[in-house]
């Protein structure tokens, strides 16, 4: 049986559709001193010769939220973390994913919703013998050793369901069998032991130990752009005798002063002019922002500085603040919108924040009542979405509101018809709603989603464009009954 490693390389595809093959003169993307990082850290655990419930724990986190094309392949490749189911869900919710592995995930993905659905005691015979026969296809379209792996995921579901021990015994589950996953519990993706947290956080210090040295030689138009820049004059403090510099920093009220000290990479002068009552938020922030982990740790023990709003940003910014900092900080944040703005910022770097952040995002919405949801999905948008995949898609009702009540923008509907365990009854409604099929991208998805009923598709797609319809017919990932409509 081959191993995933040894397959050859295919083309990038994204939503089923066939994309641009690089050429040989594209130049590689140079890697990041963070992604180089993590690579080293996969490395090491990949050479372990078992594989820990530890390990698996940075690699879930890992593949949640990098943004490397590199690092997602090298997980990827490694089938003994590609084989676990956590690290597959992973995987798919992430945008960054390279679309030939996404494919091949969404397949099997697709299998276990589809025998949810047909757990559905309302579902009319023909919608059954239609979703059977279409599980049967992606079972048969998958590797061999991928259709090992759905089975023994359903068999480790209905034991659990059932209170069995020793799941990981091998069965001939059949893959039509869908009582087996309905309820099966799905172990929330934040949680995350100490170990592992360290392991994470230890990765990611050492590809940011460099900032700290890089910070004290930018040029203005190198610096954030929110960041006060380090003045000129700061070449000339820096050539003063330190005790100099910790005179003005514990006692100068002249702003411009405390400014340039703010620049200096002596932990004692920083720690001075965080004592100075004339120091402003706006220059503890630059040093929050640009702190050792010395000074961080000190900020964090200054309660009264570190409840300071502009401080807290900055420390979410900062490669060497404290975990326990960090975290109450993200504990804190009650507002959708501050919180995908978390999510989205290139500056934090530090996965375990955007984890929590993302945990806080996911409890705030769990507690909002059916009509508090829409309202704040229609106020986010499908950024919220997409942070909140599993929680919204879980609750059925909400989905098929969303999309009966059209309180949402086409992005999210768009979302919604495009993924692989959206409720059958909202991609009928979306298929039989003009508003909806006026998108051209909407009426593609829901032709190319395999959970669309089939007359809907085939109502469909006359809509399609040639090349399109003919990327259908010639798609093996797409059920033969779908291509025949083409």
């Amino acid at each position: 049986m081959g191993r995933r490693c040894a397959r050859a390389p295919a083309p990038v595809i994204e939503c089923g559709r066939p994309s641009k093959e690089p050429t040989m003169s594209s130049p590689r993307p140079a890697l990041s001193e963070r992604d180089v990082s993590y690579l080293k850290l996969l490395k090491t655990l990949k050479q372990s010769p078992t594989v820990t419930e530890g390990a698996l724990g940075v690699v879930r986190r890992i593949a949640a939220w990098i943004d490397s094309v590199a690092v997602l392949n090298f997980i990827c490749t490694h089938q003994a973390w590609y084989d676990d189911w956590e690290v597959k869900e992973a995987l798919v919710h992430n945008d960054r994913t390279p679309g030939n592995h996404r494919i091949e995930i969404e397949k099997a993905i697709a299998i276990f919703d589809q025998l949810r659905e047909m757990d559905d005691p309302a579902l009319a015979a023909s919608e059954r013998a239609e979703i059977q026969e279409d599980i049967k296809y992606l079972f048969k379209t998958l590797p061999e050793h991928d259709r090992a792996v759905v089975k023994q995921h359903a068999y480790d579901l209905s034991a659990t369901r059932s209170g069995k021990t020793g799941a990981h015994v091998t069965v001939p589950v059949a893959p039509t069998t869908g009582t087996a996953v309905v309820d099966a519990p799905q172990p929330p993706m934040e949680d995350a032991t100490g170990a592992v947290t360290e392991a994470i956080r230890v990765a990611e210090q050492e590809a940011f130990a460099h900032v700290d040295e890089a910070a004290a030689t930018l040029a203005p138009e190198e610096v954030e752009e929110h960041e006060e820049s380090a003045p000129a004059e700061a070449v000339t403090l820096a050539a003063m005798p330190k005790e100099r510099k910790l005179t003005f920093a514990r006692g100068s009220a002249d702003d411009q002063v405390l400014t340039l000290l703010a620049f200096d990479t002596d932990d004692e002068v920083l720690l001075a002019l965080l004592d100075n009552p004339a120091m402003n938020d706006r220059i503890a922030a630059t040093i929050a922002r640009r702190a050792t982990s010395r000074v961080a740790n000190d900020i964090y023990r200054r309660r009264g500085l570190f409840m300071r709003p502009m401080i807290r940003e900055a420390l979410l910014e900062c490669p060497n603040a404290p975990s326990a900092a960090l975290l109450e900080i993200v504990n804190s944040i009650s507002d959708f919108t501050h919180l995908l703005k978390l999510l989205r910022s290139p500056k934090v770097k530090f996965l375990e924040v955007k984890a929590k952040a993302r945990s806080r995002l996911s409890m705030i919405f769990k507690a909002l009542g059916q009509n508090e949801k829409i309202a704040a999905l229609r106020r986010a948008g499908s950024g919220l979405l997409k942070e909140l995949w599993t929680d919204f898609f879980r609750d059925e009702a909400l989905v098929v509101r969303c999309v009966q009540e059209k309180q949402v923008d086409s992005n999210i509907v768009h979302e919604i018809a495009r993924s692989k365990i959206a409720p059958r009854r909202a991609l009928e409604i979306i298929g039989t709603t003009p508003q909806y099929l006026a998108n051209y991208g909407i009426v593609l998805e829901l032709v190319l989603n395999p959970k669309t009923p089939r007359q809907i598709v085939q109502q469909l797609m006359h809509r399609l464009t040639p090349a399109d319809r003919k990327m259908v017919k010639n798609n093996p990932a797409i059920p033969e009954a779908i291509r025949r409509f083409a």
